[in-house]
């Protein structure tokens, strides 16, 4: 659902409770008192739903613009049985998200638990995200991290974290924000 609000000329001043409060580093936009002419600023809403909640076809569509992203093919045996571990209320160590905008799924988020040998708690793994190419940019990535790390707080998780390919630069520019690097290089099994 999109709220919109008409825009007329700014009319900006350094009072804090009219247009703009330029504090150091810091812009703070105040829509309460602003007088304008022209403009329509769009605020899109974001809602997140639990993957049981999501017909499968839906997923399915986000599942394979992601493998197009990375240029890989999963089996429809391995989508299969993914999807079933997604939505099992059994599989309590493996769930997801998806964003929806209006009633339309837009992005997905799936996340793995597992113990450590460093924690008492388990670590939340944030195996896949993934956001429509039409819908990027909106904060749609963004809310689905928040919301994983919610719900790993709410699970008693010691951690959230995450893999990128070092050349997605326009996700890192989110991750720099919602996030620390750690350092670490994965290795896998040649």
């Amino acid at each position: 659902i999109s709220q919109q609000f008409k825009l007329r000329n700014h009319r900006l001043k350094q009072d804090p409770g009219y247009g703009i409060n330029l504090n150091s580093k810091n812009i703070s936009l105040f829509f309460n008192n602003i007088e304008t002419y022209g403009a329509v600023l769009s605020v899109t809403e974001i809602t997140i739903k639990d993957m049981m909640k999501v017909p499968q076809q839906e997923w399915l569509v986000l599942w394979k613009g992601y493998q197009k992203f990375y240029q890989t093919e999963i089996s429809e045996e391995v989508s299969s049985n993914t999807w079933s571990k997604l939505t099992s209320p059994e599989q309590d160590n493996m769930y997801g998200f998806a964003a929806l905008i209006g009633q339309k799924v837009v992005g997905l988020v799936h996340v793995v638990e597992y113990e450590s040998s460093w924690t008492m708690r388990p670590y939340a793994y944030l195996q896949d995200l993934f956001t429509h190419p039409d819908y990027r940019g909106q904060g749609v990535a963004r809310k689905l991290i928040e919301h994983v790390y919610q719900v790993a707080q709410q699970r008693n998780c010691d951690r959230v974290y995450w893999l990128t390919q070092e050349s997605n630069r326009q996700a890192q520019v989110l991750y720099d924000k919602v996030a620390k690097k750690t350092g670490f290089i994965q290795y896998r099994m040649a």
